[in-house]
Formats: structure tokens, C-alpha cells, sequence
């Protein structure tokens, strides 16, 4: 095609230039993929595509992903401008094609997850596969090229267990009589997050909601040391205030206890958050949200009124007061209830 023969004139001029490697990745993006690589990286169910000059292998990541195929003003001393004005439009063209090949691949592995995800009879071993391949490819990209998705309102879609979920957010889902129904998640570009947990409760009473809110950042390995010891790397979610199901907000000056979650992002587009805790060890799925309110409203039993605003709740029953106190550590809602 017209655009393999541009990328490999590109190619050629690379190598006169004196710079294989760059010449490498031209070549090795207009060339089929061979068969033999590993389904780890390519979707055994889809026909996915991923960019094979990219060092994928052992979780590298390439240094400026797309960006270090660049190579304006370096190495072109010597060439005529046509050339150059030739070498700049196959290298945007290669960047292009790189784009479209990750894309390609990451729709496919993420089709694949949310095939499992939804599925009644969920393949874990497959979920697992897919999360990995999704982490390999990410990996491909430019450190920190997935936060730029994070912005926005998200779902829990999937867990590996409760105890991710309670480890995660407010740990109300622990106690007994006690789950955690649905979980939102949501980030702005300003470096705020908020958590919103809808808890159920064992026996005739309504949903409550649970409110976390604080900052987030991306910490790399140049962190160095906090007041409790060494930095560690990964997209950290500080919570700093709660609102409980009283509607009842406590902040570290009443009583919350400020603490970090660390968390590796592991993939992140316009569809899909990916995230582990504790190591890696314990999985997030979230799926983008686009009206977490309405939802909310729903999942709460709460009524939509004139001009669209929220009817006003009953006041919780004591056995709901008594549970939104747990997160704030002021006593046992058991102890409260049986003592009366």
C-alpha cells in the first residue's frame, strides 16, 4: 500500500541517517504480525492487533512510547529539505498507524474482559488473561499516558472478591448483616476523587450511601520517603473526608481517620478502568459511568420531583445511624443497638 512504501522510504533514509533502530520500527510497523506471538498480547478470541516495534516484553515500557519514533532535527544534517519535509510526514504516519494499532488491540482485549464480566458462567482464568494482556499493552504507552483517561464517573463492573472491595473503600461491606451493593468512582482533572459506596442492609431497610472523598496522584519511584518510611510507586487515593448514610460529613479534625490507598492503574481508556491493590494482587474493573446522579437516585429509592430535584429522605432508622458510625471509629453499632 501507499502508506508501507512512505514508511519504508522512511525506513531507508532512517538507515542512511544512521539510525537503525528508528529504521527498525518503521520496518517492523508495516510488516504482518508473525503468528507465533504470544496470546498473552493478542486476543485468542479477537483479531487484535498490537505494535510489534513496541518493547512489550517483561513489562518494559517504551521511553516516550510513540513519541521516541520522533526524530526531527536529529541525525538529518545532510539531507535536502524534500527529504526532510518526506522523513517527517512518513514519521507521522508511523505515529498514526502506532495509535490505530493500540486501539485495535486494546478494543478487542477489553471486548473480550466485558464478554466474561457479563457473562452468567464467568471464566475467571479468561478475565485474568485479559487483565494481564491489558497491563502488557498499557505498558507500551508513555509512563502516565493513562491518566488522561481517569477524568470522569466510573462503575464498579467487576471484582476478584469482597474483601478487594472493602479494602478499596469505607470496609462498612465487612461487617455483618452488611454488603456493599454498588461502588462509584470518580476522579477530576484537578486531582480530586470521590468514592460512593451504596451499602446494603439485612432486613426491611433502605440502601444507605457512604461517601469518601480526598486527592490523587501518580507517585513514581523518585517519590523517596514519607513520614511513614518509603514512598511507594503507584496512583495513590488519599481519603480525607466522609459523608455516612446520616448525611453526616466527619473530616480528620472530627474523628476520620486520613488515609492511602495505593493502587497500580493497570489500563485505562474512554471505556475501561483497570485497576489492583494490594500488590496487584486484588482486581478493580470499573466501567465508565455517564449519569452516576441518576443511578444513585435509583439505587437509594430516592423520587425525582419538579424541576428535577431530589425529594427530600425519611430520616434513617437507628440501625442505619448506628452502622454509618463504623467509619468514624465512635463505637460498635451492635454495642448501641443491644444496650438499649
Amino acid at each position: 500500500s501507499e502508506s508501507t512504501k512512505t514508511m519504508r522510504i522512511a525506513a531507508v533514509s532512517l538507515l542512511a541517517a544512521g539510525l537503525p533502530l528508528a529504521a527498525e520500527a518503521f520496518t517492523a510497523l508495516s510488516a504482518p504480525l508473525p503468528s507465533s506471538l504470544s496470546p498473552s498480547v493478542v486476543s485468542e478470541r479477537g483479531q487484535g492487533r498490537v505494535l510489534a516495534a513496541l518493547p512489550l516484553g517483561g513489562g518494559a515500557r517504551a521511553p516516550g512510547g510513540c513519541g521516541a519514533m520522533r526524530m526531527a532535527g536529529t541525525g538529518t544534517s545532510g539531507m535536502s529539505r524534500k527529504e526532510k519535509q518526506r522523513l517527517k510526514k512518513a514519521e507521522k504516519q508511523a505515529a498514526r498507524e502506532a495509535r490505530k494499532g493500540f486501539k485495535e488491540a486494546a478494543d478487542t482485549l477489553v471486548d473480550d474482559l466485558m464478554d466474561e464480566v457479563e457473562s452468567s458462567s464467568r471464566n475467571v482464568g479468561e478475565i485474568e488473561r485479559c487483565i494481564s494482556s491489558l497491563g502488557e499493552l498499557q505498558r507500551s504507552q508513555p509512563e502516565g499516558a493513562e491518566l488522561k483517561a481517569l477524568p470522569g464517573d466510573w462503575k464498579l463492573a467487576y471484582t476478584d472478591s469482597a474483601d478487594t472491595i472493602n479494602a478499596f473503600g469505607t470496609g462498612l461491606g465487612a461487617l455483618p448483616g452488611t454488603s456493599i451493593k454498588e461502588m462509584f468512582l470518580s476522579f477530576n482533572d484537578k486531582g480530586q476523587v470521590e468514592v460512593n459506596e451504596v451499602c446494603r442492609v439485612l432486613g426491611p431497610f433502605p440502601n444507605l450511601r457512604n461517601k469518601l472523598e480526598g486527592t490523587w496522584k501518580l507517585q513514581g519511584r523518585r517519590a523517596g520517603f514519607t513520614a511513614d518510611g518509603v514512598a511507594e510507586e503507584g496512583l495513590v487515593v488519599r481519603y480525607e473526608q466522609m459523608t455516612d448514610g446520616r448525611d453526616k460529613l466527619t473530616t480528620g479534625k472530627t474523628g476520620f481517620k486520613v488515609r492511602d490507598v495505593i493502587t497500580d492503574c493497570v489500563f485505562a481508556n474512554d471505556e475501561l478502568l483497570v485497576m489492583t491493590v494490594g500488590g496487584g494482587a486484588n482486581q478493580l474493573v470499573f466501567e465508565r459511568e455517564d449519569d452516576m446522579a441518576k443511578e444513585l437516585t435509583k439505587l437509594l429509592g430516592q423520587k425525582i420531583g419538579e424541576g428535577g430535584k431530589v425529594e427530600e429522605e425519611a430520616p434513617p432508622s437507628t440501625l442505619i445511624e448506628n452502622i454509618a458510625q463504623v467509619a468514624t471509629g465512635a463505637k460498635s453499632p451492635w454495642d448501641a443497638i443491644f444496650k438499649k
